[in-house]
């Protein structure tokens, strides 16, 4: 027999037996189909009719399927079919991979344990794969829709669907999964949660119960990134949530990376009490524990301690908060928190904020443009609370006795704790009516702090300020023109009429450490046109031991404070400057309504004494001249600089003492008056 003839008669076999596999395999595993659905040993048990396989086409479906396995778990479908089956993988032989087949569809089915159930209208999975288990078979798949999914968990909760689609779904893992129009309810109560849109990214599963209903029990944990759209919670109270989106990313227990919601509504009895524009949370890392914590609503040391070592931000902030009631509208444009660790806070902010209250007969109003505060060490603050244990009492000789038993460090006299670095304040206004048509505001345009160079001190656990600085421009008041209080502010002033007086100062205190010299300036303080005024007053001999010792020393302690203050330290000098008429004059109408006198007259006795007093000093030329210069002055109030600036510091105790001649007391302080022209 030839070679040609053995291949085609070898080929002729094959075909013959490919073809008689074809037509004979739908009855094989038909037939082991239902043997092992009928098997008391096989764990799975029920029925299928109308069975179709294509080997060719690589094709297998059947419909009305009821299964039910060992652990009671039923499924029932109107339709199942595979496509790209893999009839190696199907009998468990295949060496190459574990795909079973590429396309799956099932409609009308449900999943059934108890009183508990799942079902969908159609569910189609992409290149589904089966591989052997310790118990049972693990299945896995690419990616999957279901349509019209309910999850009905009897009373515990139920859940609809629309649409669920998913990636890279396994026991463990889910890769991605999208749902539209979902719904959750309570059958207990009115609570639910609807979503338009929801995406969650990277899902851990517990996949090893035959059905699990149940919800997570930490559903933060389960996913890295979660997302959605047009979110409403329902409460029994009637209350609503909304939210028109959200995003997050590593959002669990600890924290979270980053999250962000949007057109954030808050409704009671269906009306819209409160409004966000959108909340961001960036970098928050916590470990608090609910029992590290008193039901005394009072924070102490410890529990103050436990927030410091158990929280962390990165950022969070609030933007576009409206709130309307019957009692009026409140408005914050931002609310941002940066960088809190280690109990101290990169930066605060408040901005955008407007309070109107309606139901009061006074219409009270409070605005605020920009509130920033840098770098404020809140351990700090919170040091210096509980140093000055802040009571809440409300008996004022209580409060009284309490501050008596602070420390100056502890209530910043003489230097400031370093509880920030730089703050600054913008468009502050409070407004109220004080009768039906009459109404006053205060307010201040600009206004900005700074504390710096820091230092610690001995006996103390707080960090001072050896510099602070404050400024502010437009301290103002406005009264309406029918308020009752206006004349009489007017007269004041020395004006007939205003629209508002404000202030402009600044100030500074610095402790020169290496030269033991204390400094409190009052650099600049202006009433619009009137005038104005400025003070500096040095304090010597304050060395950094002494220093230490004043701070360490409590209000109580007034033997000890005058024994400081009168051995060991001295007077270093003093600056007074006043510039303006019309602010002498405004002193001097406020001093004669006191004194039952006109201001004239009162002008008129001082100089009359100031005269009387050069004429006794007449021996002493220059005290005489310092005097002349005031008089002067007091004839013309335009311009006068006093100042006391001696060659090294008095000793207070000098001072205390008395009895230094008061020309001899001049030349010792250095004393220098000017008036007017004779300024330099």
């Amino acid at each position: 027999m030839s070679k040609n003839k053995i291949i085609l008669g070898s080929i002729g076999v094959i075909t013959a037996l490919a073809v008689g596999a074809h037509f004979a395999a739908p009855s094989f595993f038909e037939g082991r189909f239902r043997t092992h659905l009928t098997s008391p040993n096989s764990g799975l048990g029920g029925t299928f009719d109308n069975f179709e396989l294509s080997l060719f086409n690589r094709t297998m479906s059947a419909t009305d399927i009821t299964l039910r396995n060992s652990e009671g778990v039923k499924f029932t479908a109107d339709m199942l079919a595979l496509g790209n089956v893999n009839w190696l993988t199907l009998i468990n032989a295949n060496p190459f991979g574990d795909i079973l087949a590429n396309q799956v569809t099932a409609e009308n089915g449900m999943v059934e344990f108890g009183s508990q159930s799942i079902s969908a209208n159609a569910v189609s999975l992409d290149t589904l794969h089966i591989t052997p288990g310790a118990n049972r078979p693990q299945y896995a798949a690419e990616s999957g829709e279901v349509i019209d999914l309910i999850i009905d968990a009897g009373a515990e909760h139920a859940v609809t669907a629309d649409l669920v689609a998913f990636e890279i779904i396994n026991p463990v893992e889910l890769g991605k999964v999208t749902i539209q129009n979902i719904h959750y309810t309570n059958p207990m109560g009115s609570e639910a949660v609807s979503l338009e849109t929801m995406t969650a990214d990277n899902c851990t599963l517990n996949l090893t119960e035959p059905v699990n209903i149940a919800l997570p029990q930490t559903p933060l944990d389960d996913c890295i990134a979660l997302s959605g759209t047009g979110v409403s919670i329902s409460f029994d109270d009637n209350k609503q949530i909304n939210t028109a989106a959200f995003a997050s990313n590593q959002l669990n227990r600890e924290g979270v990376e980053s999250a962000t919601l949007t057109d954030i509504q808050i409704v009671s009895d269906d009306m819209v009490k409160a409004t966000v524009a959108e909340i961001n949370i960036k970098d928050i890392v916590q470990s608090l524990r609910t029992d590290a914590f008193d039901d005394n609503h009072q924070l102490d040391s410890r529990e103050w301690q436990h927030i410091v070592d158990n929280l962390s931000i990165g950022h969070f902030s609030i933007n576009d908060l409206l709130v309307e009631d019957v009692t009026g509208t409140g408005k914050l444009g931002i609310l941002a928190i940066d960088g809190f660790k280690n109990g101290a806070l990169e930066k605060f902010q408040l901005a955008g904020i407007d309070v109107n209250v309606s139901n009061h007969e006074a219409n009270p109003n409070m605005q605020l443009g920009n509130f920033e505060i840098s770098k404020l060490s809140l351990n700090r603050v919170h040091r210096m609370f509980d140093a000055m244990g802040v009571s809440t009492s409300t008996d004022p000789e209580a409060q009284l006795e309490n501050l008596m038993t602070q420390t100056l460090g502890d209530i910043g006299v003489l230097i400031s704790p370093l509880i920030y670095e730089s703050l600054i304040i913008s468009d502050l206004s409070i407004a109220g009516n004080m009768a039906p048509d009459s109404r006053i505001e205060f307010g201040l345009e600009r206004g900005n702090a700074s504390l710096g160079d820091p230092v610690q001190l001995e006996g103390s656990n707080m960090t001072f300020a050896k510099k602070a600085r404050t400024a502010y421009e437009g301290l103002y008041l406005k009264v309406s023109d029918n308020s009752p209080i206006k004349p009489a502010i007017a007269g004041i002033l020395g004006v007939e009429d205003f629209e508002r007086v404000s202030i402009n100062g600044k100030a500074s205190v610095t402790w020169d450490e290496e030269a033991g010299l204390f400094t409190h300036n009052i650099e600049d303080t202006s009433i619009d046109d009137i005038g104005s005024i400025s003070l500096s007053v040095s304090i010597g001999n304050i060395p950094r031991d002494v220093m230490s010792r004043l701070l360490a020393t409590r209000l109580s302690e007034t033997e000890k404070l005058q024994q400081i203050g009168l051995t060991q330290t001295g007077f270093g000098g003093a600056r007074l400057e006043i510039e303006g008429e019309k602010l002498v004059k405004m002193f001097m109408r406020l001093i004669a309504q006191s004194q039952r006198q006109s201001p004239e007259d009162l002008q008129m006795i001082g100089t009359m004494t100031l005269m009387q007093t050069q004429q006794n000093f007449a021996p002493f030329p220059k005290l005489a001249e310092n005097i002349g210069e005031l008089v002067t002055w007091l004839n013309d109030p335009q311009h006068l600089v006093i100042s006391l600036a001696p060659d090294e510091p008095v000793p207070f105790g000098v001072i205390a003492a008395g009895g230094i001649q008061p020309n001899t007391a001049a030349e010792l302080m250095g004393l220098t008056i000017q008036a007017n022209d004779s300024i330099k």
